[in-house]
């Protein structure tokens, strides 16, 4: 049996020894109190350890993504400065993108900024309104929203047999295309819902009576105004 040494017991001590986790630390200084502690030196540890470094490594990433995106244009740097639309978009959709850490979020953000430098049909208003959405809706309102805009989203796994019913039709085609929806029609009408009601989808399902003819008339269809959007949110 082998003799430890003073050293063996130190290599020994310091591999064993945990290290203290940022909840360790903000758990310490809470425990400490606001007694021990100057005013506010507990909320400035905290902006200044905890919010603001990932703030920080989230605005530089997506400066980065919408240069790059932007030098691919290969535009004079007047053509960028001059362009109130965009300036003003890529300020609205800087704020949102540091706040979601979403990639299809960021994504849409990232290409309505890079839209916004064209003239769209739309105004600036409508433009704005599609921002608001973007950090209103959930990652699986965009992905559900996305795949209703192919024209041949009733095809991708089924030739639209006889459901009887077009919400029965819709939820199994959604919920083959996407495994996580399997089991969840209360969140996937809920989604469907609130597409509806922002304007971007059309769907009849209350008023539709058990006939093939209703039924293939009261599928969700993207709006106008929701074609306007996918635009705007697409490369």
């Amino acid at each position: 049996m082998g003799h430890f040494t003073k050293e063996h017991l130190s290599q020994k001590n310091e591999i064993g020894t945990p290290r203290e986790t940022t909840t360790d630390k903000v758990y310490s200084a809470l425990k400490a109190g606001w007694e021990t502690l100057p005013t506010g030196s507990l909320i400035t540890w905290l902006v200044e350890n905890i919010w603001r470094p990932p703030i920080n490594s989230r605005t530089e990433k997506w400066m980065e993504e919408v240069s790059e995106s932007i030098n691919k244009l290969n535009l004079a740097d007047s053509q960028l400065s001059s362009n109130e639309r965009f300036i003003t978009t890529l300020t609205k959709a800087t704020q949102l993108a540091i706040q979601n850490h979403s990639v299809e979020k960021r994504k849409a953000l990232r290409n309505c900024v890079i839209n916004s430098i064209s003239e769209p049909k739309y105004d600036e208003s409508l433009q704005t309104t599609f921002l608001g959405l973007i950090d209103r809706l959930s990652d699986w309102h965009l992905r559900i929203f996305i795949f209703l805009c192919d024209e041949n989203w009733t095809q991708k796994k089924y030739k639209l047999k006889d459901f009887g019913h077009a919400k029965s039709a819709t939820f199994e085609i959604v919920q083959g295309n996407f495994d996580e929806l399997k089991g969840r029609e209360d969140f996937i009408e809920l989604i469907f819902l609130d597409l509806r009601n922002a304007g971007l989808v059309s769907v009849g399902w209350e008023s539709l009576y058990l006939t093939a003819i209703n039924r293939a008339a009261s599928l969700p269809k993207i709006t106008p105004l929701g074609k306007d959007f996918l635009s705007f949110i697409q490369e």
